[in-house]
């Protein structure tokens, strides 16, 4: 078996790569007789409870991964003495790994072959959301990868031709991964009762499972809710994720203030950061799912409608249409009109879901096994 080594370092303000990692390990697991072996490697202080829904696979715990213990500082001084990263190997060789996957930074030069990871090149489509300093820093980062690993994975074609922008004479190291999510089972399905009875909204909503970052868009829905009140046309968006933007931490109180100068208070309701399984039962019972972001590397909302069979309400971005889910309807980021126009459509039609939820269904099993059939080759090409 090829022992592929995972280096996480998971956080609660990073749900998006939480769920990836539960995807893309799950996709695996379930690969009949499969080559790769996953080994994920932790620090000692991290929150074990983000593993939660993962496969039964192997954890190894570090210091050296655990930031301001002795061993991290060990080792980030070793890196910038001898350019290489010795006590990382070390740990590796002792645990027999062959390769590493998903890097998200070369700090040195490494025995061990590493696959890169670069989720999406936002800073090169939305420059005005990051400072000089993180501008500079994701290039340098993102060439790091790209000189300093194997092979580099991106998560779509789309990025695809941004790397080959960013860093065309290394094209030959690219893998495009389009991950699949597979919505967590688990012993508690809620009913849309009992989701009512938890969150204290009543009726059918709109769902919109994003980040408060402002990337994302939040304010064209708000504008579109804004306009069927004028018109006396009243609906309900619950939204969910966390509140928080370090990059523009006054970016949710500026769209609260929004809601309230605008009577908006029962037309979206924000529930913050809740279970994960809470997050698909609300997607199942939603009447659609919307994700107007301006960017996205390849969006986990829009997997998880494809997983469920949901109706998308969706920004014309390229991506999007990449990932081209069934019963998407598309509209420009910035025409609040237009997306008041889709919101009260979906809202007043008595068309079922039910046949995005039988093909949704029967498709999930070849989608996944897809998706780790791709990822296993990518390592199989890279231990060439």
């Amino acid at each position: 078996m090829i022992r592929v080594a995972f280096l996480m370092n998971l956080s609660e303000n990073w749900l998006g790569g939480v769920n990836y990692f539960r995807n893309l390990l799950c996709a695996i697991a379930e690969l009949p007789s499969t080559q790769i072996a996953p080994v994920i490697f932790i620090g000692k202080k991290m929150n074990r409870n983000l593993l939660k829904g993962f496969p039964n696979i192997e954890i190894i715990e570090s210091e050296i991964f655990d930031a301001w213990s002795f061993l991290w500082i060990k080792r980030k001084v070793g890196n910038k003495v001898f350019f290489e990263d010795r006590n990382l190997d070390q740990l590796l060789k002792k645990n027999k790994i062959d390769i590493v996957s998903h890097v998200g930074g070369v700090a040195g030069k490494m025995k061990t072959p590493l696959l890169g990871w670069i989720p999406d090149f936002q800073h090169r489509h939305l420059p005005q959301l990051f400072t000089d300093k993180e501008l500079s820093g994701r290039n340098r980062t993102f060439m790091g990868l790209c000189q300093g690993c194997k092979g580099i994975i991106l998560s779509s074609y789309n990025a695809k031709k941004d790397l080959e922008d960013f860093a065309p004479d290394l094209m030959c190291k690219v893998h495009v991964l389009q991950f699949v999510v597979q919505p967590p089972t688990s012993d508690e399905e809620f009913t849309a009762q009992q989701l009512e009875q938890i969150y204290g909204f009543e009726g059918k909503y709109i769902y919109m499972p994003n980040q408060f970052w402002k990337h994302k868009n939040h304010k064209v829905l708000l504008e579109a809710l804004n306009i069927l009140k004028k018109q006396k046309k009243e609906i309900l968006v619950v939204a969910t994720g966390s509140t928080e933007d370090y990059r523009n931490p006054e970016y949710y109180s500026g769209l609260s203030r929004f809601v309230e100068e605008h009577n908006l208070v029962k037309n979206f309701i924000v529930l913050g950061k809740i279970p994960y399984s809470h997050v698909v039962a609300l997607a199942k019972h939603c009447k659609a799912l919307i994700n107007p972001s301006l960017f996205e590397g390849w969006s986990t909302t829009v997997e998880e409608a494809k997983s469920l069979g949901k109706k998308m309400i969706l920004s014309d971005i390229l991506v999007h249409k990449e990932q081209e889910p069934p019963g998407g309807i598309y509209f420009n980021p910035h025409n609040p009109d237009k997306l008041a126009e889709i919101l009260w459509n979906v809202w007043v039609s008595d068309e079922s879901d039910d046949l995005l939820k039988i093909q949704a269904k029967r498709n999930l099993k070849e989608r996944n096994m897809n998706f780790a059939k791709a990822y296993e080759k990518i390592i199989l090409d890279n231990l060439k």
